[in-house]
């Protein structure tokens, strides 16, 4: 009886059977009669038993305890899209072929429209390890494990779950094209925080020189706690020989169509009276077609030049003055 186990679960009762033999009962047996913190265990017989009964019997009776169970998720705050593990316990065989769902609430904790979060063909307690969905964003969310054969639906995780991270929107401003020689400090990344990287970046400068010729993909890379994203823009690097401008303040130079094809027009405002030189250079740097125009005020000024000579590529127009000068980047087609 209860009396004749110690606190420390040993038998001390002095009984015998019929026999004359001293009772040794296992304490540690569920269904013996010691004290209630020594009992944890089932013999082999009767867990055989107890097998059998729910493999062929359980239809006729009805269970107290749930044969599914999601286990207590004890960890909170997840970030959207982040990996986690839904862990399930099964407490009566299930059949073959069985597969085991877990499912994520809405945000109020509603499964009206369950998301399928993972599923595994499993007929005993396992782990389903899941992704929460990128869109995913409240304090109230729910997890639950269903199953297929037979179809059960477990109580879910027990507490709330808070995924409250939401991804900003990384972007990353336009880049102009850069001639060799130059060096262009990176800006215009967004949220603030993040490092730019390509080739020829370093402590967010682009050299040209380091990079080459060509163009190439400049990204601008933020992390938080939840993941790592990045917007990405194109650079392209010039040789623009033979071109150089010294700008006039207060002067404007407008060059459209642009991109062209037959011709192209030239307009200038601002200017003071003079002569004004107006050159079509290729990218190498070769002079393709020369204008002047004898300005005799500041009024604007247009002129037409021809393209009929001109291959599609870059070129470059040069308006001069005798205060400076000023290019424009061309591209005909």
């Amino acid at each position: 009886s209860y009396n004749n186990v110690t606190t420390s679960c040993v038998y001390v009762g002095t009984g015998e059977d019929e026999n004359g033999d001293k009772y040794k009962p296992d304490v540690k047996n569920l269904m013996s009669y010691a004290r209630k913190e020594c009992r944890f265990i089932f013999s082999p017989m009767q867990h055989d038993i107890m097998e059998y009964t729910a493999a062929f019997v359980r239809n006729k009776f009805t269970c107290t305890d749930p044969a599914l169970v999601t286990e207590a998720i004890t960890i909170n705050g997840f970030c959207p899209g982040q990996t986690m593990a839904v862990s399930y316990h099964v407490n009566l065989p299930f059949y073959p072929g069985n597969t085991f769902t877990a499912e994520l609430s809405a945000s109020n904790g509603s499964f009206l429209n369950p998301e399928i979060l993972g599923t595994v063909q499993d007929i005993f307690s396992g782990t389903l390890n899941v992704q929460l969905p990128l869109n995913a964003s409240g304090n109230q969310y729910k997890i639950r494990v269903v199953s297929s054969d037979p179809a059960l639906t477990s109580l879910t995780n027990g507490h709330n779950l808070i995924i409250t991270n939401v991804l900003p929107n990384v972007s990353f401003s336009a880049l102009s094209s850069i001639c060799l020689g130059h060096e262009l400090e990176l800006s215009g990344g967004n949220p603030v925080g993040g490092i730019y990287s390509g080739l020829g970046v370093a402590d967010g400068v682009f050299t040209a020189n380091s990079a080459g010729s060509g163009t190439h993909n400049i990204s601008y890379i933020f992390t938080n706690a939840c993941t790592t994203l990045t917007a990405t823009q194109s650079l392209e690097v010039e040789t623009c020989l033979g071109i150089e401008s010294a700008s006039i303040n207060g002067f404007g130079v407008d060059v459209f169509p642009n991109p062209a094809k037959e011709n192209v027009m030239v307009k200038g405002a601002g200017f003071e009276a003079g002569k004004i030189s107006i050159e079509l250079f290729r990218i190498t740097g070769e002079l393709v077609q020369q204008e002047v125009i004898i300005q005799t005020g500041n009024e604007v000024f247009q002129k037409e030049l021809s393209l009929s000579s001109c291959a599609a590529g870059i070129y470059f127009i040069k308006v001069s003055s005798a205060l400076g000068s000023k290019v424009e980047k061309l591209i005909v087609y």
